[in-house]
């Protein structure tokens, strides 16, 4: 379990700046509009926000079940003990679990930012805690197949497997798995797009919530890139002109540590591309 812990001492922290990233201008007195900002996510372009997010607030009108990532972690923690320890679903949903955890952390911590309404705290954890699930199938495209697998499109070839990852997806309320997959199947590669038909069909707020979800799970993926569970506790700072990823590493501000910050930046991107701030950290 992540952490989010009290101050550290900066004494007892090394700082890291991140690579030297073109700033962008703040986002902050844009007005969030069906026609008017021209995002890639919302309009076909490139992502854009309102800093204080006053017009989107009412993200969705679909309240989604709050227990439904808590029967879906239990659920996890049951199979671990049942699936062999090198299988992949194992692997993709110990991964899940960490990754739930960071990302549940960063979703809280960057609230003021994103002003999202409590439904998408749940839809990030479910999609966190899933977003693997389509390395059943291998590595490539397992984004694309973890939708796949929640819209109940596609299924493993190994009944075993099969079985455990509908039992999975039966907790997700039907009408929540379009929103959830999209937000899983945006955790890497390319950014959500309206030439994607799945994502088009929905409603800016949708696609605004989607966008922002994704963004922060891309972080949290990269955070736990090892699959090593290096990230002990994370504590966000949040200022103007950018956001600070305090890692707190099991072993202390090692070279591992820092891999999973330098991830963090480069999967940062779409998150920095909302938001117009920098993503830097500071181990610890």
């Amino acid at each position: 379990m992540i952490q989010t812990g009290t101050a550290v001492p900066r004494m007892n922290c090394a700082a890291r700046t991140s690579p030297s990233f073109a700033k962008m201008a703040p986002l902050g007195h844009r007005q969030l509009s069906d026609t008017g900002c021209g995002a890639h996510a919302l309009h076909g372009q490139g992502p854009c926000l309102s800093h204080t997010m006053t017009s989107t607030n009412k993200a969705s009108t679909e309240i989604a079940p709050k227990k439904a990532s808590l029967t879906l972690r239990a659920q996890i923690s049951d199979m671990q003990g049942e699936l062999a320890s090198d299988s992949a679903l194992r692997i993709a949903l110990s991964h899940g679990l960490q990754v739930s955890d960071l990302a549940l952390v960063l979703y809280d911590s960057l609230a003021p930012l994103h002003g999202l309404s409590a439904p998408w705290r749940e839809r990030l954890i479910c999609a966190a805690l899933l977003h693997d699930l389509g390395q059943v199938f291998g590595i490539r495209k397992h984004h694309k197949n973890t939708l796949a697998l929640l819209l109940e499109e596609k299924a493993a070839e190994d009944e075993g497997t099969a079985s455990c990852t509908r039992a999975l997806v039966s907790i997700l309320p039907e009408k929540e798995r379009l929103a959830i997959g999209l937000v899983a199947r945006y955790h890497r590669k390319a950014w959500p797009s309206t030439l994607d038909p799945l994502f088009a069909g929905l409603s800016l707020q949708e696609r605004l919530g989607v966008s922002v979800c994704a963004s922060i799970l891309r972080i949290a993926d990269a955070l736990d890139v090892l699959h090593t569970n290096e990230v002990q506790s994370l504590r966000v700072i949040v200022d103007d002109a950018s956001v600070v990823l305090e890692l707190h590493g099991a072993y202390g501000p090692c070279a591992t540590l820092e891999e999973h910050a330098l991830r963090a930046r480069m999967k940062g991107e779409l998150f920095m591309d909302l938001f117009g701030r920098e993503l830097t950290w500071r181990l610890c």
